[in-house]
């Protein structure tokens, strides 16, 4: 089983491995607080109120995405990169992620809700 975990876990720990996503989620939520505080209340695809059930249509492709990327890019982060992962280097993952995932979005790649 340890062999196991070794090789699921590409020789990091499964512990750190958590450790290393929880500070990537931080990343992702900081990048998406920041998001959501730079907004443009008079844009025409936007509600001028902020709601959060317009948020979660226009975003959750998005978020579901970063989600699921980060788990797998810290497992592989030594494979692709060829240094050790830190709590900074996490971090970044997960603002990065969602930073790209947030262009994709504004490219139109990543769907979008439309304005109500």
């Amino acid at each position: 089983m340890k062999e196991f975990l070794n090789l699921l876990f590409s020789g990091v720990a499964p512990v750190v491995f958590l450790v290393f996503v929880i500070y990537a989620y931080i990343g992702l939520g900081i990048n998406l607080l920041v998001d959501i505080l730079s907004r443009d209340k008079f844009s025409i695809n936007s509600p001028f109120k902020f709601s959060w059930k317009y948020w979660w249509q226009d975003n959750n492709k998005r978020l579901i995405i970063s989600l699921l990327l980060i788990p797998v890019i810290v497992v592989l982060w030594k494979m692709m990169i060829g240094g050790d992962l830190n709590n900074y280097t996490a971090f970044m993952i997960g603002w990065t992620g969602d930073a790209i995932a947030n262009l994709l979005k504004k490219r139109g790649v990543i769907p979008n809700a439309d304005a109500k």
